[in-house]
């Protein structure tokens, strides 16, 4: 081969990429100061020259940051190094999308890969490898490549994540959910912010998504559901501004259930929707509509006591929005209707202290109603109900006597006689009462008798009597008249119609009746003295007949 051309010899004789000079072939070397060589046909080993390739393409080429201007000068372990560099760099940005640090250094690899292909290509040494227009074309197309498979997949990732957010903002979280589990690691590298925002998104979409589980449960948890979706609320990256209203009716839904109020809820639920019209006035009509639901399911429970609550305390806020005060008004009616029902089911299940109250309300703040007559002899008999159940504790009780009270539903006390009655102190039937004096039950009772006694009355006389102890065997015996004292109270007023006393007794038996436990007998020193039925029952006679 000729060694300044390089094209092969003529004689077909293996090229050598070393250069044999004869000995007297002129030399461009100064002499050896110690005079011509030894051996003037000795060789000299010259270094290869490395190939060089265009400045611009190898350039090109290593601004792929896949090291293809290094394949170009045909510099293999400079394109290992290159491949790795750039695939090391590009999961660290995977996994750290938008890292400032990690961004300075993808730059200063890109032109320490550009500064070196400068370096070189800045002496033309060997023979160029290929083409130049050819490499620049090739070095060019991967550049464009690169650049349009960037750029699509930057404009990919933003219309991915500006559709989930359009989803989000219309309370589709779940095809946003979809769309944001596409985002992958060559998203987050080529478009960081975007991606980040996809993944921020993803999350602030699965709380509320988590919110709305919540109220799905069988049962539905529907104060979970409610927190949770306050917690999406207060997300700076929260979309959907029908959460509020959805909040809302979370909470009234758990205010009332099953005849139960749970008065926070029913607070915090119109509280959400006074907020959500502060923050969204063109969503008025969607809060109008929540309370109009609210208010109509309620309508249809037939639970009047609860209901009553609820629509009591609604209609006493003084709504100023007219979303919120223009349904409570069209609603106002159902207050009276639930009030009295609510009193009506009170006094069938007997509870007519609560029935009595409830009664007195409706008449106080809905006098003008047209069932105010109605409702009025309805309270009538619920107080004579109530005054019923009094009585008849005490009479039960035995403390009617110390707590006379009335009962207008008894019969009255009539002067001329026949007044069933009960009595106290005594036992009727030890002395032969009359049946017909006698009353069977509260509905005949006319009269309570209270007797006290019979006890100590007036001194009658003193009497001597056989005393085993006595002097000559006698002991004087005093004896007191049988006093009863005697009240009348009629049942229908609880007042009291007659109080009298009555003694009764002869005094200085024949005989007197001693007990002892010793065998020596010594009478007492006073005794009352006995009386008889027909004196005890000729106190009432009058009363009778």
């Amino acid at each position: 081969m000729d060694p300044e051309s390089g094209t092969p010899s003529a004689d077909g004789e293996a090229s050598s990429p070393y250069v044999v000079r004869p000995a007297d072939e002129p030399s461009d070397a100064a002499p050896s100061p110690a005079g011509p060589p030894e051996d003037p046909w000795s060789s000299v080993t010259v270094r290869p020259e490395r190939p060089t390739a265009d400045r611009l393409a190898v350039l090109l080429g290593n601004a792929t940051l896949l090291g293809l201007g290094y394949a170009f000068l045909r510099r293999w372990g400079l394109v290992c190094t290159a491949l790795a560099g750039t695939a090391l760099l590009v999961v660290i940005l995977a996994a750290a999308p938008g890292s400032p640090a990690w961004l300075i250094v993808l730059a200063v690899w890109w032109l320490a890969m550009l500064a070196h292909g400068w370096w070189l290509t800045r002496v033309r040494r060997g023979e160029p490898t290929g083409r130049p227009m050819t490499l620049r074309i090739v070095a060019g197309v991967v550049v464009m490549a690169l650049v349009a498979t960037v750029v699509g997949l930057r404009i990919g990732t933003a219309r991915t994540v500006d559709d989930a957010a359009e989803a989000h903002a219309a309370g589709d979280c779940e095809r946003a959910t979809q769309l944001l589990d596409d985002i992958g690691p060559a998203d987050r590298v080529v478009n960081a912010s975007k991606a980040l925002d996809g993944e921020a998104d993803l999350e602030t979409c699965g709380r509320l998504l988590g919110a709305l589980r919540l109220a799905e449960q069988d049962p539905p948890q529907l104060l979970g559901a409610a927190a949770a979706l306050q917690v999406y609320m207060d997300d700076p990256r929260a979309l959907w501004a029908g959460s509020g209203i959805r909040r809302a009716e979370l909470l009234l839904d758990a205010a009332y259930d099953a005849g139960y109020v749970d008065q926070e809820s029913l607070e915090g639920g119109f509280a959400q929707l006074t907020t959500t019209l502060e923050a969204h006035p063109d969503q008025a009509d969607q809060v109008s509509q929540t309370v109009e639901a609210f208010l109509a399911d309620l309508a249809e429970d037939p639970d009047n006591c609860a209901a009553r609550d609820v629509v009591e305390w609604v209609d006493g806020q003084g709504w100023e929005p007219p979303a919120l005060a223009e349904p409570v008004a069209a609603a106002s009616d159902e207050v009276p209707r639930r009030v009295l029902g609510c009193a009506r089911d009170l006094s069938d299940a007997d509870e007519l202290t609560a029935s009595r109250h409830t009664y007195e309300a409706f008449l106080h703040d809905f006098r003008a109603d047209h069932r105010a007559d109605e409702a009025s002899d309805e309270l009538y008999d619920v107080i004579t109900g109530i005054q019923r159940k009094e009585v008849r504790g005490l009479l039960t009780a035995g403390r009617y006597c110390a707590n006379p009270s009335p009962y207008r539903g008894a019969e009255p006390y009539q002067r001329s006689g026949g007044n069933p009655m009960r009595v106290y102190g005594i036992h009727p039937e030890a002395h032969d009462f009359p049946r017909s004096w006698m009353a069977n039950s509260i509905e005949d009772m006319v009269l309570v008798a209270c007797v006290d006694g019979p006890k100590e009355g007036s001194y009658q006389e003193t009497c001597a009597y056989e005393s085993d102890l006595g002097v000559f065997g006698v002991s004087d015996v005093r004896f007191y008249a049988s006093r009863f004292d005697v009240k009348l109270y009629e049942i229908r007023t609880g007042r009291r119609v007659a109080a009298f006393s009555d003694e009764f007794g002869e005094p200085c038996p024949p005989s007197i009746l001693v007990e002892s436990y010793t065998g020596i007998f010594v009478p007492p020193d006073k005794k009352r003295s006995s009386f008889t039925s027909a004196e005890v029952r000729g106190m009432f006679e009058v009363y009778q007949s």
